[in-house]
């Protein structure tokens, strides 16, 4: 699963491929295309990859189709039935759309073919790779949000998901936001974060200002960063979210999303949770 690196989200990937050239060249190809974002792990057969992620967690499996024992899709039905649902990449020769079907249909993410000149399609891999991994870990924050609060596991948190731009305009809000700062979602809507910042504090909206900057040099994921909102009624809201970058299929930044709570009750949650380990 995703972990932090030096401060970096740090995608692991396992390749399996029995080629070991192939798996040298992807790995440069990989590594100068995701930098610091990509962790590597590779294995010679479908066999040793079924052994490793038993014991370990991989955000995405790239795999060959063509393999000696066990194949890439004998691999992806296995790992299927196991229940394990990490996202796979076929990453194959040409001539086998036969195959690319099948493998979709069985469950995996993409059908990537490699062809002459390596280069090409690993850019094509790194691009499918971050936006897989991205995609799936929002729906997991997204649905671990909605759990814990139909649960009940989180008295009196309503945790808000929110999406803008790089200009820190929103392209998303839950409906949440109407409970932490009086507007709908519709309200929110192609407005900045910064319109929703108390007016009167120069330092906050520059605080704010300065970490969207850098986040913008260099994006990264981070969590629980005070904010502070002015509320429809005139009141200052704190807050804290997590923000992690949004990338295109050309791995270019083109904004934020993270998952928003309020600071007040999440202090009272701990203090409850503390009372009750007490007794």
């Amino acid at each position: 699963m995703l972990y932090m690196l030096n401060g970096l989200s740090t995608i692991r990937i396992l390749h399996v491929e029995d080629d070991a050239g192939i798996i040298e060249l992807t790995s440069y190809f990989l590594n100068r295309m995701g930098g610091k974002d990509f962790k590597i792990d590779s294995v010679l057969s479908a066999e040793e990859a079924l052994d490793k992620v038993s014991k370990e967690n991989f955000d995405a499996i790239i795999s060959d189709y063509k393999m000696p024992g066990m194949d890439g899709i004998e691999l992806l039905e296995a790992l299927r039935k196991a229940g394990n649902e990490t996202p796979f990449i076929i990453f194959t020769g040409k001539g086998e759309e036969r195959v690319a079907m099948d493998a979709l249909n069985k469950g995996a993410n993409r059908y990537i073919v490699k062809s002459a000149n390596l280069a090409l399609p690993c850019g094509e891999l790194a691009n499918s790779i971050r936006e897989i991994v991205e995609k799936r870990k929002i729906r997991e924050l997204l649905e671990e949000v909605k759990n814990r609060y139909n649960k009940g596991l989180v008295e009196g948190i309503v945790e808000l998901p929110w999406e803008m731009d790089t200009l820190a305009r929103f392209t998303f809000c839950g409906p949440q936001i109407e409970e932490k700062i009086g507007y709908k979602p519709e309200d929110v809507f192609n407005c900045t974060l910064f319109e929703f910042l108390p007016p009167d504090d120069a330092k906050e909206e520059q605080r704010i200002r300065t970490l969207l900057e850098d986040l913008t040099r260099e994006p990264k994921r981070i969590a629980n960063i005070p904010i502070k909102l002015l509320h429809k009624n005139g009141s200052i809201r704190k807050q804290e979210t997590s923000i992690a970058p949004i990338f295109n299929k050309a791995s270019r930044l083109v904004g934020f999303r993270g998952i928003m709570r309020d600071v007040n009750m999440r202090k009272r949650h701990k203090i409850m949770i503390w009372r009750k380990g007490k007794v």
